[in-house]
């Protein structure tokens, strides 16, 4: 169940007014507890290098223009490309 459809949940079952502001007040201090910052620059970088990736196989796609280089060219571009779009996306 996702945070916003359980909190949604949470409130509209809710009959008391102060249990839902002690609720929310109680995520606020998790979420100012919470340093993210090092995650969100990481989570950058993992973008980045994907991206990186993805472009390097477009590269090795361009030179695979004969039967002969595919296995050299076009299946090294695959498996580099795959990986690029992994990291790019997942994070």
């Amino acid at each position: 169940m996702s945070l916003p459809f359980a909190l949604l949940l949470f409130l509209l079952t809710s009959n008391d007014d102060e249990d839902v502001r002690k609720h929310l007040q109680s995520h606020k201090q998790k979420l100012k507890n919470l340093d993210l910052t090092g995650v969100t620059l990481l989570t950058e970088w993992f973008i980045t290098l994907g991206n990186i990736l993805m472009i390097g196989a477009m590269i090795l796609f361009c030179f695979a223009e004969a039967p002969d280089k595919y296995w050299r060219f076009g299946f090294t571009g695959l498996g580099i490309g795959s990986a690029g779009a992994m990291l790019a996306y997942a994070h």
